[in-house]
């Protein structure tokens, strides 16, 4: 039905003008057939008025492909929203947690994540047939220690937070019996540099660049994005870069099948 009404808006706009331009022509002959028997007054007034109808109506429906050609890109893409500041959307992400029966998890050690929504996560854990996917730094990764002293942290501070975070997990995730709780797996991103996190929720993705600066003011920005039928959405693609990650081993399974 959406494809549908697409095809018939870029149809409407494609003719439309074409149409216009036609009848700027007929208008054009049909004045100069009755010149003659119209009254130069009158036939100025009308000419002048049916010109500038002409040409109003041209122009909107150039300024009418122009925004559709637009929104045309960015439905593509599926990009919703744009937030200066993470912390604009946490509230938003713990809502549709709560009703997610799908949600993967990309960041660096996420223990502030999981300490702010952990009743939300527990809530997932709880849902028979749902999936959770995390997947966090190793704490060998040899970018670790590169983030921890352009950032000012302490040596350990990765290493203590990555463990702390997939304890926690684990922990949540055993005390529900197996009749009873979700999917969990759990990954290790052992090679590579972090330079986004994202939060896929069911069919909606909230995508975080990292910052540059090392200056704490300055807060990530987040870009809400949902998942289109154009294989190379937003959503799409952070889909195939994990696929391609799991494939190539930089993204390792710990748990329930741990090998590191």
């Amino acid at each position: 039905m959406v494809k549908l009404i697409i095809w018939f808006s870029e149809i409407k706009l494609r003719y439309g003008l074409l149409i216009c331009c036609f009848a700027a022509i007929i208008i054009a002959l049909l004045l100069n057939f009755f010149k003659q028997s119209l009254p130069e007054v009158w036939y100025g007034a009308v000419s002048n008025t049916l010109i500038a109808l002409s040409a109003s109506v041209m122009v909107s429906f150039l300024w009418n492909k122009v925004i559709f050609d637009h929104t045309q890109h960015y439905s593509k893409s599926g990009i919703r929203d744009y937030f200066d500041d993470f912390s604009e959307v946490q509230i938003n992400l713990a809502k549709k947690i709560e009703t997610a029966k799908n949600v993967e998890i990309f960041f660096m050690y996420g223990s502030t994540f999981l300490n702010a929504n952990s009743s939300v996560i527990k809530k997932l854990m709880n849902k028979k047939n749902s999936k959770l996917i995390v997947m966090l730094a190793d704490s060998n990764n040899k970018f670790l220690p590169m983030y921890e002293a352009y950032w000012k942290y302490e040596s350990d501070k990765f290493d203590k937070s990555i463990n702390s975070t997939i304890d926690t997990l684990k922990k949540w995730h055993g005390e529900i019996s197996d009749e009873k709780s979700c999917d969990l797996e759990i990954y290790k991103y052992t090679r590579g540099c972090f330079t986004y996190s994202y939060y896929k929720i069911d069919n909606d993705i909230y995508f975080v660049p990292n910052k540059a600066v090392a200056e704490k003011s300055f807060k990530p920005i987040t870009i809400h994005a949902s998942k289109t039928t154009n294989s190379n959405c937003l959503y799409e693609r952070m889909t195939r870069e994990k696929d391609h990650m799991i494939n190539s081993g930089e993204l390792v399974k710990i748990f329930p099948d741990e090998k590191v």
